[in-house]
């Protein structure tokens, strides 16, 4: 049962963490006191820890399809694209100039050349876009170091995930609950207060999806390097 009772590493970055931050959320944005200003007993405080691992793994789903399978697979691309260098960037240079400079630089062309003669080796013919990755990956895993390495990037990266994606959620409210306020009462404490609210939640999301970016592409980096030295 104590064993049972043991959230890993994993869960408590990426769900428990997240959970917490959406029961904030609620609180600022609805007077609610499940976080703020609460008075826990021991009882209230196991509940609260489990709602915040239920509701952690509730929004991992949408998390993930939203940032990673929508947003970054499909306007971002993924890590093992751009570091292997398969498409062109087209707009994406403008990132790589600015914001994403780390997050669109490839790997060292030698090291490149390595992946993709080993992947053709091991596929028994040419291998292109995301298949190199997952040529890689259950070789890399097989390495002890890299995989304890890619373990903490996993961890790191669900954790700014998921919690970037709370944070631009509770934008989203706050902002909604804002306008609602103005539209019914006109600008008022409480409207200004919800902007500051809102502003400061975008920051943090968009704070930590450009961390989730580091860690995503040092995860896929990570994979690369043990596959070439494997």
């Amino acid at each position: 049962m104590d064993k049972f009772a043991r959230f890993s590493d994993y869960e408590v970055f990426a769900y428990i963490a997240s959970g917490l931050a959406a029961l904030l959320v609620w609180d600022v944005a609805f007077s609610t006191h499940f976080l703020l200003n609460a008075e826990w007993k021991v009882a209230d405080g196991v509940l609260v820890i489990a709602s915040a691992y239920v509701l952690g793994q509730l929004l991992a789903a949408p998390s993930g399809w939203l940032l990673e399978r929508q947003f970054v697979n499909h306007v971002l691309f993924r890590p093992s694209v751009n570091l292997m260098s398969i498409r062109p960037l087209g707009w994406r240079i403008v990132l790589k100039k600015s914001f994403l400079q780390d997050y669109y630089s490839p790997l060292d062309s030698r090291l490149r050349g390595k992946v993709t003669d080993r992947a053709a080796r091991d596929a028994g013919r040419a291998v292109t876009g995301e298949e190199i990755f997952w040529c890689a990956f259950p070789i890399a895993k097989r390495d002890p170091t890299a995989y304890a390495r890619m373990e903490t990037f996993l961890k790191l990266y669900g954790f700014c995930r998921n919690l970037s994606f709370v944070a631009l959620t509770g934008a989203l409210i706050f902002l909604t609950d804002a306008a609602v306020g103005w539209r019914c009462h006109g600008w008022s404490v409480g409207v200004e207060t919800q902007c500051w609210h809102a502003l400061v939640a975008t920051i943090v999301g968009l704070g930590m999806f450009h961390r989730y970016l580091k860690f995503f592409r040092l995860y896929s980096v990570e994979i690369f390097v043990a596959y070439s030295e494997a």
